[in-house]
């Protein structure tokens, strides 16, 4: 009686195992794709809006002085 109760609970805790770390390299694949995604799209920027943003972000700190 107490063989079969200590092989379900082996197998069990086997399975429950087994399917956390399924879900942990689930959620852990899908964060490293958005990380690759999200480094393409800052790689695909073109150079026009990169200088862009470098003249606004001197323009702003430029009146931050001022109104200092």
């Amino acid at each position: 009686v107490v063989a079969p109760v200590a092989l379900f609970g082996l197998i069990m805790v086997w399975y429950v195992g087994w399917r956390r770390g399924r879900q942990l390299y689930q959620s852990f694949y899908e964060e490293e794709l958005a990380h690759l995604e999200q480094e393409q799209e800052k790689k695909k920027k073109p150079a026009g809006e990169t200088i862009e943003e470098t003249i606004e972000e001197k323009v702003q700190r430029a009146l931050r002085e001022r109104w200092k």
